[in-house]
């Protein structure tokens, strides 16, 4: 029935690839960064009349 499945093919990348993070803490460590440059990141505001 042809190829694998997306599944199969999912589960077999999650087997091989190592993770991004080794640890909850540094999922954290990488969530806690995210969110500030988010938070931190440069606004630009619409000019009236452009609309």
């Amino acid at each position: 029935m042809g190829g694998p499945t997306w599944y199969a093919r999912f589960a077999a990348q999650v087997r091989t690839l190592p993770t991004p993070r080794a640890s909850r803490h540094d999922a954290a460590t990488g969530l806690i960064g995210a969110i500030v440059a988010l938070w931190t990141a440069p606004v630009t505001t619409e000019r009236k009349g452009t609309r």
